[in-house]
């Protein structure tokens, strides 16, 4: 049974170390390998590294396989692994080592970073550039009036990035803006498809005119009105027949073309009858 019982590891890589380019992916790995009653081990072994997300168990990350590693007479051995991109070390990870066929040792090594390694992951951050450069180029979470207009490339800014309050003029967003003045209490119609301007609709209070602008009802039309089929005006007065007209409380129109003027409980029920008021009179 052969027994890890040192361990000289310098890693060279840090946590998040492997999002720039110019750092090495590499680990060198120094151990003393002895038996089980503490003698040096010497000659030449195969010798298997795995990387964990675990101290025991969990997963494994990465596995590289050495079939020829010289240990010397002092039981000293030294290796270097290629760790693969897919390697982030943005959490802890801890390195298995496995003898020949002798199965992983334990307990399993974590790995640390060097010294200098904190300085080379600051450096690569800042990627060439001074703190205050990158105060002027880049802007931090909640930071108000942060983001100016030479930060923004035209056509960049899409619905989802709108505040629902923000206050845009209109006129600056493509494909919805509408040009045009109106004069306040006309209803706007459409003078051409992006430009608005008074209709003859206007409203005061709950009065509504056409053709005026002081309606004195609800509805008030200045000029003549044309009814092309059949109308009725007040409260429960049915006009049924074609072309019927049926004006007053309660009358009713049934006769084609028939008229009721007035009254109450009038019934012009024959073709072209005409009532012209009263009480409960028939035609």
């Amino acid at each position: 049974m052969r027994l890890l019982m040192s361990l000289l590891c310098a890693v060279l890589l840090l946590v998040g170390l492997s999002a720039y380019a110019g750092a090495p992916r590499v680990i060198s790995f120094q151990g003393k390998l002895t038996d089980t009653s503490g003698v040096p081990m010497t000659g030449t072994f195969e010798m298997t590294f795995r990387l964990w997300d675990a101290a025991t168990g969990g997963t494994m990350l990465f596995q590289d396989v050495h079939p020829s590693v010289e240990v010397d007479n002092e039981g000293l051995y030294n290796v270097e692994m290629s760790i693969p991109t897919s390697i982030t070390f943005q959490d802890l990870a801890w390195l298995g080592v496995e003898v020949d066929a002798d199965g992983e040792m334990t307990p399993r090594y974590r790995l640390t970073s060097s010294p200098y390694s904190f300085w080379a992951i600051n450096a690569g951050m800042l990627e060439g550039n001074s703190l205050a450069d990158l105060d002027l180029r880049f802007v931090n979470e909640g930071q108000v009036n942060s983001i100016t207009s030479a930060m923004i490339r035209d056509g960049e800014i899409v619905d989802a990035d709108v505040s629902a309050t923000a206050d845009i003029d209109p006129t600056k967003i493509k494909g919805t803006a509408c040009t045009g003045a109106g004069t306040a209490g006309y209803l706007a119609k459409y003078n051409a498809p992006t430009t608005l301007g008074n209709s003859v609709i206007y409203q005061s209070g709950s009065n509504v005119g056409i053709g005026t602008t002081g309606p004195a009802e609800r509805l008030d039309v200045s000029g003549r009105l044309r009814v092309t089929d059949k109308a009725r005006i007040g409260p429960n007065c049915s006009n049924s027949g074609s072309y019927a007209f049926a004006v007053g409380n309660a009358n009713t129109a049934s006769g084609s073309y028939a008229t009721v003027t007035g009254g109450r409980m009038n019934v012009a029920s024959r073709s072209y009858a005409t009532v012209g008021g009263g009480y409960r009179n028939n035609a």
